[in-house]
């Protein structure tokens, strides 16, 4: 499970409002490229895709408890059954049988991964979010290698983040260091 449907799962579970990248949870439901795709009703967790079969929507909502979305030959299986992404209450489809079993693959043991604060700001002028801890922002990932290459090789942490303008593609790459790390990743980008 990455880092960012980790944290967000979290604060939804603990009825928090979090913002992270194109994720965010609030007043009880969750959103992904601002589409609901997970909230608490009074009878319990409901979930749905909004029409999206994409691997970051199927790793969002496989962070839920009693979730497991697979798919095979491009159809979406949810608890073992075929589903069509429609809003579904997740009780009804699981067995009750095996609950309480856990369905996800063990996770890998990986190295831990650098503490990046990935809260974004709305900006007006780019009309899309901007993470907080931006040293760079281009509109090709191409043009962030040579910045990702020089932070490396000072041993910087970096990760790249993709956003699109509202309503027409137009991307956005963002270079986000750690809060720690970006004034001296600012003064090795920017200055001499």
């Amino acid at each position: 499970m990455r880092q960012v449907t980790r944290r967000i799962i979290t604060a939804f579970m603990d009825g928090s409002n979090l913002k992270l990248g194109n994720t965010r949870c609030f007043e009880g439901a969750i959103y992904l490229h601002n589409n609901k795709i997970a909230e608490y009703r009074a009878d319990g967790l409901w979930i749905t895709n909004a029409g999206w079969q994409s691997n970051t929507t199927k790793e969002r909502l496989n962070g839920l408890p009693f979730v497991y979305i697979s798919q095979r030959n491009f159809k979406w299986y949810l608890n073992g059954t075929s589903w069509d992404g429609s809003w579904i209450r997740v009780s009804d489809i699981s067995n009750p049988s095996w609950r309480h079993l856990n369905f996800r693959e063990p996770e890998p043991v990986t190295a831990p991964e650098p503490e990046f604060d990935l809260t974004c700001e709305w900006d007006e002028k780019l009309n899309c979010s901007v993470p907080v801890y931006t040293v760079l922002h281009v509109h090709s990932g191409y043009a962030c290698k040579p910045a990702e290459k020089l932070l490396e090789r000072e041993g910087i942490p970096s990760r790249r983040m993709e956003f699109d303008t509202a309503g027409k593609y137009l991307p956005n790459y963002f270079l986000v260091v750690a809060p720690k790390d970006k004034q001296r990743a600012v003064n090795l980008l920017y200055h001499d």
